[in-house]
């Protein structure tokens, strides 16, 4: 009869748990406390994937008075994340190297990166990044004009005064690599006087121009008279090979034809033939 009673006890409490308004409310909270145990437990996993990222390095605050050598290597950064937030995750992540407390000479940095909201980073190679700085310095270099096909029955004479040296702003390095500095000037068959501002450069030993260089002026006024054989120039006139870079044609701003009057005409600078 015992087992009878306890059968009917429970079909009671069965039943009032049933008519309780509440009840979907409470299995549903208890749903969700499981479910958020078992994530809090590490037992589910939300399908996730792995990909590899090869970025560029950006550098960042390099001191005023200091050059970067070269570029660094790109990183592989692996991040995890799901497959559609891993489609758009290259967009939004960097990898950068602040350098604000750079010395002279090579250096050991360390590697940040800015992982994209939703995202985990799995891994970096390389963690550190070796970068050389140096020191940016200035000198100042005597003017050349270099003058681009000069006919052999040719001669000219630099007729107006200018600045006789630029002040040149570049790496250690790169002020080394410097012999001279000059200023290339076209010129046109038949033409008697040439004048215009033309750009500033900085070559090597071979003649090859230098990258990497700022000038003060960056360009500089010339006005070219032509001379006859008869009355060449007072100053020796130097035989340059034209640089391969300077493929394209050197523009001339203001071409002047007259009559060549040569008498008295003493050049200030002296005109380096190509």
């Amino acid at each position: 009869m015992k087992w009878q009673q306890f059968w009917s006890q429970f079909k009671r409490w069965f039943k009032r748990i049933i008519k309780d308004e509440d009840l979907y409310l409470r299995f549903f909270a208890l749903f969700l406390a499981v479910i958020l145990w078992l994530l809090a437990g590490g037992n589910i996993r939300v399908a996730s994937n792995e990909k590899t990222f090869t970025i560029p390095v950006e550098v960042r605050n390099i001191p005023e008075d200091f050059a970067l050598t070269e570029e660094p290597e790109p990183v592989k950064i692996t991040l995890r994340s799901r497959s559609s937030w891993l489609a758009v995750a290259e967009r939004d992540l960097k990898a950068f190297v602040d350098v604000r407390n750079a010395i002279e000479g090579e250096g050991t940095y360390s590697l940040d990166v800015n992982v994209p909201t939703g995202a985990d980073l799995v891994s970096v190679n390389p963690r550190w990044i070796q970068l050389k700085m140096e020191k940016i310095l200035e000198k100042d270099f005597p003017i050349y004009i270099a003058a681009i096909g000069l006919e052999p029955d040719q001669a000219f004479e630099s007729q107006l005064p200018y600045t006789e040296v630029v002040r040149v702003r570049a790496a250690r390095s790169i002020i080394d690599q410097i012999h001279q500095v000059v200023v290339y000037v076209g010129l046109v068959h038949g033409a008697n006087r040439i004048e215009g501002n033309f750009p500033v450069r900085a070559v090597d030993q071979k003649g090859t121009v230098v990258e990497g260089v700022s000038f003060n002026p960056e360009e500089i006024l010339v006005v070219l008279q032509a001379v006859t054989k008869e009355t060449p120039p007072s100053h020796e006139k130097l035989f340059w090979e034209e640089p391969e870079e300077l493929s394209e044609e050197v523009p001339i701003e203001e071409l002047i034809e007259e009559p060549t009057e040569t008498e008295g005409i003493k050049g200030n600078k002296e005109v380096i033939m190509i």
